[in-house]
């Protein structure tokens, strides 16, 4: 097992920490390689580290890498925004995800929250009403 798994199997048993202090060696050796900086933003979500969080995930974006789920990428910017409170740029983030996936109810959702939070109900209501469009049944909308 190389050290990139072993910190994914790290992180699948929480042990968050370990996992970070790995990731961190690694990022050190390859400080472009998109999947160790997407673990890295996840660990770092996971222990509250926001800032950090959108550090790493901000850096895949700059990559030009194919391969790499982007909407994840764009859904854990916009959650850790979301976190430091700082909407506009959760916002940005979210309609970046909008754009690649506009059928998508997470999105959609996360867009009418966001909305909702900077008191723009017009808008709130117009992107819960299309992920109810999409998924009637969702009870998480």
């Amino acid at each position: 097992m190389d050290k990139l798994q072993y910190a994914i199997l790290l992180i699948k048993k929480k042990e968050y920490n370990k996992a970070y202090e790995l990731l961190k060696s690694l990022y050190k050796k390859y400080p472009r390689n998109p999947d160790i900086l997407f673990y890295l933003g996840i660990v770092a979500t996971r222990i509250g580290e926001n800032e950090r969080a959108i550090l790493y995930l901000e850096k895949i974006l700059e990559l030009d890498i194919g391969y790499v789920d982007i909407r994840r990428v764009l859904l854990l910017l916009v959650y850790n925004f979301t976190k430091l409170g700082d909407y506009n740029d959760a916002i940005t983030f979210a309609k970046k995800a909008y754009e690649l996936h506009p059928s998508d109810i997470t999105v959609l959702g996360a867009l009418g929250y966001l909305y909702y939070k900077i008191n723009d109900i017009e808008k709130a209501i117009k992107y819960l009403e299309k992920a109810l469009e999409i998924a009637p049944d969702d009870h998480h909308l």
